[in-house]
Parts: structure tokens; sequence; C-alpha cells
């Protein structure tokens, strides 16, 4: 579906074999535009989801997919329902790559204090159920949600690593002001994480990769030029734009270098524009400007007319 805002051409890919990606698997996607030889091709990760499954425990859950530089996430914390909570106090640190920016819970059901310190990466949340008469007294099964923190990865965060959080459980009591031993642990106890790996790991991951050039993409201010030089004696030149499109599916300006493998016009080394002067007395259908950034290349073709003398 072609956006009407950045003029990118999206398509969604349904995975109909959810069995084939149980132990992830890498897949193929090439795009084929007409008129070039090139396929734009890429290969996509697919990592198997990990269900959530809180039983007896608390669980925090965390992204399974890549983030970038200065993406922003959250790691939800759950208990499982059969405990009747009424309160908790739970700390969250992250790595030095992650920057904790917020909490939140359903103010419907919690009161809740919580302390951030961003520069040592933690936050403590104490939380109480309003009211305690609400909690179940009878054994049930699913997950609660007590609160999400908000997370971004630093801008300046090392990339293509994991980044790591952990979570303790300070204390955890029911309604009947009883001390609950997630997992059969005493507390104070690591809660577990679910992540791309497991759901049973005290340590929770979350991949931040780097943001790299995969295709490029230029715009001429004409595709199509007569060039009247030869005639009028006077050069024409037309700007043209270098688009990048990034593993992020972000698509921005970026700096490249350019090389005409055709008689038909020349061309800036910096991209900057085209230039048709006198001495281009040719025509040529897909002139052929080499371009190329970050050690990715594509050809920019035009189509040269010459007016008849």
């Amino acid at each position: 579906i072609p956006s009407t805002s950045q003029g990118q051409c999206i398509a969604t890919i349904a995975l109909q074999l959810p069995s084939w990606f149980s132990t992830g698997r890498t897949a193929t996607v090439a795009a084929h535009i007409p008129g070039v030889s090139e396929a734009l091709q890429q290969n996509i990760t697919v990592h198997r989801r990990v269900g959530l499954t809180v039983v007896n425990d608390v669980v925090v859950q965390v992204p399974t997919f890549d983030l970038f530089r200065s993406n922003t996430f959250a790691a939800a914390v759950y208990a499982h329902d059969a405990f009747a909570i009424n309160g908790f106090d739970i700390s969250i640190s992250v790595d030095p790559a992650l920057e904790i920016q917020s909490l939140t819970a359903d103010s419907s059901v919690w009161s809740v204090k919580q302390v951030i310190n961003s520069v040592a990466g933690i936050v403590s949340v104490n939380g109480i159920l309003i009211p305690g008469s609400t909690a179940p007294r009878s054994p049930t099964t699913g997950a609660t949600l007590l609160f999400s923190v908000g997370l971004q990865v630093r801008a300046a965060a090392p990339e293509s690593v994991f980044a790591n959080l952990s979570a303790v459980v300070q204390t955890l009591t029911n309604v009947n002001n009883d001390r609950l031993q997630p997992g059969g642990r005493a507390t104070p106890t690591f809660a577990l994480f679910a992540d791309r790996f497991s759901a049973s790991s005290t340590v929770g991951r979350v991949y931040v990769t780097s943001d790299d050039l995969r295709s490029l993409t230029s715009y001429p201010d004409l595709t199509q030029i007569i060039n009247m030089a030869p005639i009028t004696g006077s050069a024409q030149r037309y700007a043209i734009r270098v688009f990048g499109v990034f593993r992020s599916s972000t698509v921005r300006l970026v700096s490249a270098q350019c090389q005409s493998v055709s008689q038909a016009l020349s061309v800036a080394g910096d991209c900057s524009a085209v230039t048709l002067s006198p001495q281009h007395n040719t025509s040529q259908f897909q002139a052929r400007i080499d371009v190329t950034s970050g050690g990715i290349s594509s050809p920019l073709l035009l189509t040269v007319w010459q007016p008849l003398t």
C-alpha cells in the first residue's frame, strides 16, 4: 500500500505456518521493479514467540523483536491470579544501554508509589490493592497485570548486542496479608522473564541491532529530459535526491557518490545534479548513473531526448 506521507510501498505478509517458525527461521523477501534488472532482496529472521505463562510466580514480559537506538518499549509485570495479591514491592534494574522513562499502573486497581533512578537504571514500585476486598479469595487461573515500565534504548547504546534486565520481588502479600513465595522461593527473590528465549530466566534480554542501510532510491527532478543544450549553447542541470532505506524501515536523505556510464549526460560526483551540456549530443533510453552509499549500489535510469535540428 503506497504511503501518502512517505512515498513508501508497504507490503504486509502473513505467516501462515506458525509451526515452521517454532525454532526461528530466516526468510528471504524480494521485490522486483519493472524496468530495473536488480531485485531488492532482504533476509528476515523470524523468532519464535514465547507464550506468556504465569503459574505461581511473577513474570516480566519484554519484546521479542529487535530494537534500534532511541526505540521505546514496555516491560510488563504480571503475577499469578491465584495469589489473590493485595500488595507488592518490586524493583527492576536495567543495563546502561537502557533508560527507565515511566511507569504505568491501573489507578482504579492499584495505589502505587514509585521511585525512578534513571542514572542508576533502577525503578522501585510499591503497590496496594484498591480496595483489598476485590481480590479473588478462591484459586483462579490467569495473570494479573501489576504495572508496566516504559523504557528507551539510549541513543549511544552499543549495537548488535543484548541489553539485560532483572527484577526483584521484595515482598508479595495476599488479601490475608500472608507473605507469598513466588515459585516457592522466599522473598526477596528474582522474578522470571518472558523474552525471545524462554519464560523461565531470571535475566531478561532485548536485542539492540544496528540500523544498517539496506537500499538506495534516487529521485531526479526529471526522469525524461529533452537536451536543448546543443541548440541553446547553455548547460541544463537537474537536481538529484538520494534516499536510503534503513533496517528500521525508515527512509531519509543520505550522502552518496555518483558516476555516469552514459555519453548522453554527466553527473556530479556527490550526486547533487545531472548536467547536459552542448557536448552531449546523443539521445539514450535508460541512460545509467551508478549511485553508491555505505557499500550499497543502485542504478538511476534516465531517458535523454535529442531534438532534431
